[in-house]
């Protein structure tokens, strides 16, 4: 499939994520594929990519909390690896702990993101159907883990 859009010449980036198969692991696509795509890490192996090349990372913590996800870059284009492996498990994988948490309530993507914005007051918007309002289940939760990853900005408790 991934040769097959090579062959397409609009096609310029690839956002990608794949399971773990031992034919296409998500390291070897990158490792084969970042010459001729610019390579979006969507696994959360920002600094595994990076060595390899991928061009950009997916990180929903931008949403609410750019200046991480800045800083997070600039480690990554300094080569500091353990720096930024250290942050994303201090930040990253809380959130994505509390994201998968969610997915068992409602449907459907950005529910987490729109919750963490609000709790740092930044607008956001309503999610539509068939997702549910998390708010009234997760409000606590997030922010909780907002304040454990040392977000700046978070909201007391409404």
């Amino acid at each position: 499939m991934i040769e097959k859009l090579g062959d397409i010449p609009s096609v310029a980036s690839l956002k990608w994520s794949s399971p773990d198969n031992n034919v296409r692991t998500f390291e070897h696509v990158v490792n084969t594929f970042s010459l001729r795509f610019s390579i979006i890490d969507n696994q959360l192996r920002f600094a595994t990519s990076h060595m390899l090349s991928a061009a950009a990372i997916e990180i929903h913590i931008a949403n609410h909390w750019l200046q991480f996800a800045v800083s997070l870059w600039q480690d990554l284009q300094r080569g500091a690896y353990v720096e930024a492996q250290h942050a994303m498990m201090k930040v990253v994988q809380p959130y994505m702990a509390l994201w998968s948490e969610m997915v068992s309530y409602t449907s459907g993507d950005g529910y987490i993101d729109k919750l963490c914005m609000e709790l740092v007051c930044q607008a956001s918007s309503r999610n539509r159907p068939p997702t549910c309002d998390v708010r009234e289940k997760y409000l606590e939760a997030a922010r909780q883990m907002l304040l454990d990853a040392g977000t700046p900005g978070v909201i007391a408790r409404p």
